[in-house]
């Protein structure tokens, strides 16, 4: 029994052309045989239609920092101050990236140091609840109860401030 012939099948790029012998007479070109195509390998990918781009919604003015003054201990925060925190809570809401910062001072002697931070801290704690009834996560509002630590402002105040307008 005789074997059949193998067809040679040929993956990827042609071999190259075997080097003729030194002296040997160049071969012509008609009788070279010819090189066939490599097989189309190629793969097109379908790329999406492209999304038309929402308009950016006009920037905000930038918001101007909140001061509340306190009278002596109180903690509840002032009516005129109610008003402004709804205004910064509707700028909250309206971007979810917005944080703020609350920096709180009580007055007090050397002597009460430590009711002057405690003192502070409900205040700045209150604007925080208040702001949270508005729906505005607490992670979003850093408080910084500085007690007597008034730096050259009044003592029994608060300022609200955003972080990253």
């Amino acid at each position: 029994m005789r074997a059949r012939a193998l067809t040679q099948i040929s993956v990827g790029p042609s071999p190259a052309q075997p080097a003729l012998p030194e002296g040997a007479p160049p071969i012509p070109p008609s009788s070279r045989p010819a090189a066939s195509p490599p097989p189309d390998r190629t793969q097109t990918a379908a790329l999406p239609p492209p999304t038309p781009k929402a308009p950016s919604a006009p920037a905000l003015p930038r918001m101007e920092p909140l001061t509340v003054l306190f009278d002596g201990t109180a903690t509840a925060l002032p009516d005129p101050a109610q008003a402004r925190l709804d205004a910064i809570a509707e700028r909250m809401s309206a971007n979810p990236q917005l944080r703020l910062q609350i920096r709180s001072y009580a007055s007090g002697t050397p002597e009460t140091a430590r009711e002057a931070r405690q003192l502070s801290l409900a205040r700045a704690l209150a604007v925080r609840e208040r702001l949270g009834t508005a729906g505005i996560a607490s992670t979003r509002v850093d408080i910084r109860a500085m007690g007597m630590e008034a730096a050259g402002g009044a003592p029994d105040r608060l300022d609200v401030e955003f972080l990253n307008q």
